[in-house]
């Protein structure tokens, strides 16, 4: 059974009980992701605002006229899990499993549909400030800075002890420099930095996640 589905019946299950704690206690369970933990750490992305919709729902949720944008200051000075309880309240009890991972992913930046289709990628993923993927025997690492506005690639310990490791397949190493990454020589990594200050979007991470997975298979 899928991650999504597994989710999806935890979240039948607690229908008469579903609050965000309820919600983000399932997702913790089904993906060992906490989003507790990223909100505490001022982790997810890091955004103007939140997409239209989820403005207008917390907005109602504070008694605001859901079109005035007088206090959307106020709402993005909000920790991740109060913006996202308080557009549950506004949205109500019906609300369904992949509105709550739309949800999830416009607010932290935790796409979830799209981890639950990585199986056994042997790609460590560390954002947020936790690990969202990782297993030992992992061949690289992607690892993203605070709020997603870096990300650094390199090789796992496994791949360096394992496999040995100079640099990557040429194919990588053109791919994530035309995509503006640069390479550090003596760490022997890629790094790239959002020259917008803002968290990578998600157009960039699937591709630049597409491509590592691809690599992994082809090439290890």
């Amino acid at each position: 059974m899928s991650k999504i589905a597994v989710m999806d019946s935890h979240l039948a299950s607690h229908r008469e009980i579903l609050t965000g704690h309820k919600i983000r206690e399932i997702i913790e369970i089904v993906y060992r992701i906490s989003l507790d933990d990223i909100s505490a750490k001022g982790e997810g992305s890091i955004l103007a605002l939140y997409p239209l919709e989820i403005m207008k729902h917390i907005r109602q949720s504070l008694g605001i006229d859901p079109a005035s944008t007088d206090h959307d200051s106020e709402i993005m000075s909000m920790t991740k899990v109060e913006a996202m309880d308080r557009y549950l309240l506004s949205y109500g009890p019906t609300i369904i499993g992949a509105e709550i991972r739309s949800l999830v992913n416009d607010i932290f930046g935790v796409n979830l549909a799209a981890l639950a289709t990585l199986d056994n990628p042997r790609l460590s993923i560390f954002s947020k400030g936790q690990w969202i993927l990782q297993e030992p025997t992992d061949i690289i690492s992607l690892t993203t800075g605070k709020g997603d506005i870096d990300v650094t690639i390199s090789a796992t310990d496994y791949c360096k002890n394992t496999i040995g490791f100079d640099q990557f397949p040429p194919e990588l190493h053109d791919f994530l420099l035309t995509l503006g990454f640069s390479y550090h020589v003596e760490m022997k990594n890629y790094h790239y930095l959002n020259p917008a200050g803002q968290s990578i979007s998600e157009a960039f991470k699937g591709q630049l996640i597409g491509k590592l997975i691809t690599v992994i298979k082809d090439c290890y």
